[in-house]
C-alpha cells in the first residue's frame, strides 16, 4: 500500500497499524515537500506545499508546530526536504526559507536532511518506507 501526499492539503498524519509500504510526495518541480518522521512511534507527517516562502510562512509553521507538538518528548526525529527545482527561479529563495525555518524550529534531537535536486532536474519525488525509517533515493 503507498499513501500520497497531497499538494497544497493539510499536514497528512500517518501512523501504524495503516502505516503503508512506502509514502510518496508526488513529483515535485517548484514545489517543496517536507516528512517529518519520529523513529520511536514511526508516525509521519507529510505536506507538498507548491509556495513555501516568506508570504505563506504561517502556514508552514503551523503545520511544523503541529508535529513538534505530537513529537515533544520524541529523543530522535527525522525531517526530510525536497523539490524546489532550479529551473524554478524562485527556487534559491524557497530553499534558504525552507532550510532557515526548519534550522530554527528542531533542536538538537533532529536530523535534517535535505535532499534538493541538482541542477537539470525537472521534477523529483520523495519516497519513504516508515516502517523502516529509510529515504529511498529521491525518484527524478
Amino acid at each position: 500500500m503507498t499513501i500520497d501526499i497531497e499538494q497544497d492539503c493539510e499536514w497528512q498524519r500517518i501512523e501504524e497499524p495503516s502505516c503503508p509500504d512506502d509514502i510518496m510526495s508526488g513529483g515535485m518541480g517548484p514545489c517543496v515537500s517536507i516528512l517529518i518522521y519520529d523513529v520511536e512511534s514511526k508516525v509521519t507527517y507529510g505536506c507538498h506545499y507548491s509556495l513555501p516562502d516568506m508570504h505563506h510562512s504561517n502556514d508552514v509553521e503551523e503545520m511544523i508546530d503541529s508535529a513538534l507538538t505530537e513529537f515533544i518528548d520524541s529523543k530522535s526525529i527525522k525531517v526530510f526536504v525536497s523539490g524546489a527545482v532550479l529551473s524554478d527561479k524562485n527556487s534559491p529563495k524557497k530553499r534558504a526559507f525552507v532550510e532557515g525555518l526548519l534550522n530554527n524550529k528542531f533542536g538538537s534531537n533532529t536530523e535534517l536532511i535535505f535532499k534538493w535536486p541538482a541542477v537539470g532536474i525537472e521534477t523529483v519525488e520523495l519516497i519513504f518506507d516508515p516502517s523502516s525509517g529509510i529515504l529511498h533515493e529521491p525518484k527524478t
